[in-house]
């Protein structure tokens, strides 16, 4: 049988289901034609494609200060 492509909203609501379901992942899964090791990636790739998205990105402005630079000359002792 060829497999079935879940968009990632199909996903969710199977995840939703199972644990309405109270049944365990495995018992779901071959209820439901789901190759279990698919389940648990996709169910751990979403997890993490959500937790990613709460970093805001910060763009930070860089000042630079001119210092004076000191001028260093070589002077020569007489004795």
């Amino acid at each position: 049988m060829r497999y079935q492509r879940r968009d990632v909203n199909t996903w969710l609501a199977l995840f939703e289901r199972q644990e309405q379901s109270g049944l365990s992942a495995v018992a779901f899964c071959r209820q439901h034609e789901i190759n279990i090791q698919t389940f648990y990636a996709r169910r751990s790739d979403i997890r993490l494609q959500r937790t990613s998205n709460k970093f805001v990105h910060v763009k930070r402005e860089v000042t630079t200060f001119t210092n004076p630079v000191l001028k260093v000359t070589r002077t020569t002792l007489s004795a």
